[in-house]
């Protein structure tokens, strides 16, 4: 199960849109104090449990492997603008199973195309998720309220249901923030706790 999920976690960080055109206003990354995640640019605030383990640059460029266009938090680069991808963090939750992750597309810069809706941009990967081969079942996509804003949501489920892989996004200027959280589904208990823990930043 643990191997299982750990594969479908990498796989999903893998699909992104190929690069087209160029030009947005940058994102921001954002910084941990301790189990706080913070990020202004996007005003958003998250705590997770006290023995997370939260993943380094080396760690997550290992996890995502090489992504064409792509910045991994912890660099010294200032200009973000020219990424298409940005990784923004990764942590390991306590059961060493559950992830959580912070994404954003530069939709400007990618087949997505800058104008495209969350509702769309999920549309795309229901249909890169069914088309991979795995046991996914996927919810009919909704909204959350995240932070004091509105989040699209959608929720995957497969081994028969044991893992679960939920979406939120929600779109800041030309990116898609994507928060992408893995975990079985004995630990939907602690996701509610973190999810609950989400306020905004400023």
């Amino acid at each position: 199960m643990k191997k299982r999920l750990c594969t479908m976690i990498t796989a999903i960080l893998c699909i992104t849109f190929l690069l087209v055109g160029c030009g947005a206003e940058s994102a921001k990354t954002g910084v941990w104090d301790s189990n706080v995640f913070t990020n202004e640019w996007l005003n958003f605030k998250m705590t997770v449990p006290e023995d997370s383990r939260i993943m380094t640059k080396d760690e997550m460029s290992s996890a995502i492997g090489t992504l064409e266009s792509t910045y991994i938090n912890g660099g010294d680069e200032e200009n973000l603008s020219k990424y298409a991808n940005i990784y923004d963090c990764m942590v390991i939750l306590p059961d060493g199973m559950s992830s959580i992750q912070l994404i954003y597309e530069n939709t400007a810069k990618t087949t997505a195309g800058k104008n495209i809706k969350a509702e769309e941009y999920l549309d795309i990967l229901k249909e890169q998720l069914t088309t991979a081969g795995s046991d996914y079942v996927l919810s009919d996509p909704t909204t959350k309220e995240l932070a004091g804003r509105t989040f699209t949501f959608m929720s995957t489920t497969f081994s028969g249901g044991a893992a679960i892989q939920d979406y939120y996004l929600v779109k800041e200027g030309n990116y898609m923030a994507t928060m992408l959280i893995s975990y079985p589904s004995t630990y939907q208990s602690t996701i509610d706790e973190i999810i609950s823990s989400i306020t905004t930043a400023k």
